[in-house]
């Protein structure tokens, strides 16, 4: 799961070119997988990727239960147990499936966009924007606590 997606080599850390936005930093979108920024790149978090929502929305009444369990799931620690993921399940409200959650695959591509977004603009591409919330508001959440912007 998202072993197909390279990420562009990165600038050296003296390179004069940054993008501008927050700090001299990248800055984050949340936007659809087939986004092209015109400088920067999109990177999906879709269910093809690490990153993807492993709670399973069975309509769109359950968009906000899925989000929320998504927010709270990113914050637990790589090694989570599966009793753990179907307890954030079960307290954020989720009524469809959970799938599995590798913890630690999701820390390295989150790592991975990091080092990205410290040298360009992104895009974290999911297929519902638009639609109403996405769980990809929680991931840039979470990556611009980490990189301070």
């Amino acid at each position: 799961m998202g072993e197909g997606i390279v990420f562009p080599p990165l600038p050296s850390n003296n390179s004069a070119w940054r993008a501008t936005g927050f700090g001299e930093r990248g800055w984050i979108t949340v936007g659809l997988t087939s986004d092209r920024p015109k400088d920067g790149m999109t990177i999906p978090v879709d269910r093809s990727t690490p990153l993807g929502n492993v709670f399973e929305m069975v309509d769109e009444g359950c968009r906000e239960s899925v989000c929320e369990g998504f927010g709270k799931l990113i914050q637990a620690p790589p090694s989570i147990s599966r009793d753990q993921v179907l307890a954030i399940a079960r307290e954020a409200g989720v009524k469809g499936r959970v799938r599995l959650w590798d913890g630690k695959k999701a820390v390295a591509y989150m790592r991975n966009i990091e080092k990205v977004a410290k040298f360009m603009p992104i895009v974290l591409g999911c297929h519902c924007k638009g639609k109403g919330r996405c769980h990809a508001e929680a991931i840039k959440n979470t990556l611009e606590m980490c990189l301070k912007i």
